[in-house]
């Protein structure tokens, strides 16, 4: 599940329900990969932005659950200018040890879709692989568009990390992103978007 473009002139506003703890992350990423919903850290947060170039706003609501070790979130995406309606999703991450599991349910415009994944995490290194836009109601018809994704991430000191994610097939997808840890509540994130080796977007937050 994707954001459409329009990162680059994204507005976001977003509220710590949880008093004295900032936010490092945001959740957006999650309806990529739900494996990303780990990036918000510990913490309650009510998150909304609006990517004027596509005309989408994106609502979430994500807490931690200390007792499960995991982490849920609800959000709504509106279609943006070229569609109505919009899509609900439910996003969680379940951490055992060093191996997180993450799965995505979205239901909109009459579909049902699912997101699924595992990384694991080891020294200072993880390897994710995920399952994606598995059409619940309608698998007999498109189970061959099911996508597969394949990533690594790799903190190259204690404030910057990179990483890379893939999506195999006929035209490769590429995301090539780094974080930077300014102050523990703040995160600038970079990220650049290849189709092939031809580059597709590129985005600023933090």
């Amino acid at each position: 599940m994707r954001c459409g473009p329009g990162i680059l002139t994204m507005v976001v506003i977003a509220f710590v329900l949880v008093s004295g703890q900032g936010y490092a992350q945001t959740p957006d990423r999650a309806l990529e990969n739900p494996l990303f919903l780990a990036e918000v850290g510990d913490t309650r947060l009510v998150y909304a932005s609006y990517a004027t170039g596509a005309e989408q706003l994106l609502v979430s609501y994500v807490e931690y659950d200390e007792f499960a070790s995991g982490y849920g979130a609800f959000t709504f995406l509106t279609s943006g200018k070229e569609e109505e309606g919009g899509t609900v999703s439910f996003v969680a991450v379940k951490e055992y040890d060093n191996t997180d599991f993450g799965i995505g349910i979205y239901w909109g415009n009459g579909v049902t879709s699912l997101d699924a994944g595992v990384s694991y995490s080891f020294s200072k290194a993880d390897v994710r692989v995920g399952v994606h836009d598995v059409l619940l109601n309608r698998w007999q018809e498109n189970k061959d568009q099911i996508n597969v994704s394949l990533g690594a991430s790799v903190d190259i000191t204690d404030s910057v990390r990179v990483g890379v994610d893939a999506r195999p097939g006929e035209a490769w997808e590429f995301g090539i992103h780094s974080q930077i840890e300014v102050t523990p509540n703040l995160v600038t994130r970079v990220t650049v978007g290849f189709e092939k080796a031809k580059w597709q977007d590129a985005g600023l937050e933090s």
